[in-house]
């Protein structure tokens, strides 16, 4: 039971993927467990103008059940998951209420739902057809009722017979708050969704008051319910950068990143890891909103318009990188204190690039390093090898796609490479045959736009962190595994195992520091002035990734490059980052037709290349 138009999961022969959400999730739930051809789009491409249609009767939309009973309103579906080759069971049920609830709308609140209709068209929310095939499910009905304004509550021997099924979990659809023996109806509990972070947010609408109070982030928690409101028991919970210029996108966000989580639950259960459903149930104060007043929509109103405008705004910046570097190892430097740090900054050399992305590797007694040499005509990167004791800078990647990141590392005494090219649509491991211009490739991950891909070596086993190009790119973060670098890589099971905007990007190779393992990433919740998140990593397996975070590297503010911060790498002796200054089109306007420019020839190369 999820509430209606919000979200769901699929299975496909008895592994669990992300979902589509609202209804249409439930479609392709149904398609992918019995066996349906898919139809429209690629399903995990999770928002899609075209409904799916399989061969029931049944027009449901995201509000409303359109039947010829005039009576059913709720629809819920449970199922147990029995982590056997096949589904067990299921149970379609259709729920009906006594009396009907209909929503009071005020003149005080007038603004706001005229807003919503007219404005607020989110893809999670189209009408999708379910085919329902009668041999395949068992149909019950039962009546809810009402105590208080919201509470709804089953009749105790309709939670007797809900139990007789053996039910694993239930998802929760269109209801008020539940409440009473229901709750304890299933093995693991009725599982919910609440979108907001309920130690700031309670009450509705969700996405709303995260734009109205100039919050940099929006989060969604998966929640096992209690009888307690907003004292449920969180499962998963994500955090993303808010859409501060559109309420419709908020949302949308909102609900396509949270999709997945029902089926991750469901695979941490499979696999052993999912004691967090036992946890200690939430404890909140925060304040509860309730739908805004005519006058707070203005101000609303006024806000997303000015928003937009800066939203314009900001593709008239760009951006200027400088790389630098510590002649100290990583564990004798305070690195949320690097201003007090001697920095030694490497030379631009001209006014038509930039560096950035800097990772640093030894060669016997000689110290390179590998930075992306961004090239404002050309509107592309390529990869420089600097030299430290001759402050030479020597192209070594140099083709028709842009190149970042270019992650350096050993292997017993071999070099190897993976640099950032999510336009190739694959990730490449290199091997260095002939120092320092030719390599050879000995693995990748085809048909994936990874960026920013940082391996290491950890417990026997190679792991690649990495984010995918699109949505999400930079609050998702997704691990591969494998025996060796040759590969082949393995999807982890609960990919992405993190969702953050604050803390999921990579931002340079892990370190230990005193004992413990550490991942930068780069936080990306102030666009204008970024900063990177440190991490200790608590746990890794195939299983479960954990990781917490421990403290903010901010942006240098005694040098000229003081408006971000975004790569820390080491080797034995060097640590090396960079920084960086914003340019406006009035501040230097030549500097940003350079720019256009650039990006003007790149975009006509890329179709070219394409083509």
């Amino acid at each position: 039971m999820c509430r209606c138009g919000e979200h769901f999961l699929q299975d496909h022969e008895g592994q669990l993927h992300p979902a589509r959400i609202s209804l249409s999730a439930c479609s392709r739930l149904i398609e992918e467990a019995f066996g349906f051809e898919p139809k429209g789009p690629d399903p995990y491409k999770r928002c899609s103008d075209t409904p799916l249609h399989l061969p029931v009767e049944s027009l449901i939309t995201t509000q409303t059940i359109h039947s010829d009973r005039p009576d059913l309103r709720h629809l819920f579906i449970w199922w147990p998951i029995r982590y056997r080759n096949t589904w067990v069971q299921y149970q379609l049920n259709l729920a009906k209420t006594k009396t009907k609830h209909k929503r009071n709308i005020s003149f005080n609140n007038l603004f706001f739902y005229l807003y919503k209709f007219f404005l607020v068209r989110s893809k999670v929310s189209q009408e999708v057809d379910i085919r329902l095939l009668s041999n395949t499910f068992t149909v019950k009905k039962f009546e809810v009722y009402r105590k208080g304004k919201f509470s709804e509550y089953f009749h105790k021997e309709d939670v007797d017979i809900i139990k007789s099924y053996d039910l694993d979990f239930s998802l929760r659809f269109g209801f008020g708050i539940i409440r009473g023996e229901i709750l304890n109806a299933f093995k693991y509990g009725v599982w919910s969704f609440h979108h907001g972070d309920e130690q700031k947010y309670r009450g509705g609408p969700y996405c709303f008051w995260e734009i109205y109070k100039k919050d940099n982030v929006t989060a969604s928690i998966l929640q096992r319910l209690t009888n307690k409101l907003d004292g449920g028991v969180i499962l998963k919970k994500g955090y993303f950068k808010t859409q501060n210029h559109s309420f419709n996108r908020n949302i949308t966000q909102a609900l396509l990143e949270s999709s997945r989580w029902p089926s991750q639950v469901c695979i941490d259960i499979e696999n052993g890891v999912a004691e967090y459903l036992h946890n200690k149930p939430s404890e909140t104060d925060a304040k509860i909103f309730l739908t805004p007043s005519n006058l707070k929509m203005l101000v609303f109103v006024i806000r997303i318009l000015k928003n937009r405008i800066s939203y314009l705004f900001d593709y008239f910046e760009i951006d200027d990188w400088h790389v630098g570097y510590i002649k100290k190892n990583i564990e004798d430097i305070d690195i949320f204190d690097l201003e007090s740090e001697c920095i030694n900054w490497i030379n631009q050399e001209s006014n038509h690039f930039f560096l950035a992305d800097p990772f640093v590797i030894n060669k016997g007694s000689e110290t390179f390093f590998l930075i992306e040499k961004y090239n404002y005509l050309k509107g592309k990167g390529d990869i420089i090898l600097y030299e430290e004791h001759s402050k030479r800078q020597k192209e070594i990647f140099n083709t028709e796609y842009h190149y970042s990141y270019p992650f350096i590392f050993m292997d017993k005494d071999d070099f190897y490479l993976i640099k950032e090219s999510h336009e190739e649509n694959r990730i490449k491991i290199l091997k260095c045959t002939e120092w320092p211009n030719n390599w050879l490739e000995i693995s990748s991950i085809n048909n994936f736009k990874g960026i920013d891909t940082t391996a290491l070596f950890h417990e026997n086993r190679w792991w690649l962190f990495t984010s995918e190009k699109g949505n999400g790119h930079s609050h998702n973060l997704l691990i591969f595994y494998s025996d060796s670098l040759e590969g082949p890589w393995t999807r982890h099971k609960n990919n992405p195992v993190k969702t953050d905007i604050r803390s999921c990007r990579g931002a340079g190779n892990f370190f230990y520091k005193e004992g413990r393992l550490y991942r930068p990433s780069q936080n990306y919740e102030i666009s204008n002035e970024r900063s990177m998140t440190i991490n200790r990593v608590v746990e890794l397996s195939v299983n479960r990734y954990i990781e917490v975070a421990i403290g903010e590297i901010q942006p240098l503010k005694n040098i000229e490059y003081s408006s971000k911060i975004h790569t820390l790498s080491n080797s034995d002796n060097f640590t090396v980052i960079d920084a960086c200054r914003t340019f406006s089109f009035i501040s230097n306007p030549f500097l940003f037709i350079r720019f256009i420019y650039g990006k003007v020839k790149r975009k006509i190369n890329w179709v070219r290349i394409k083509n």
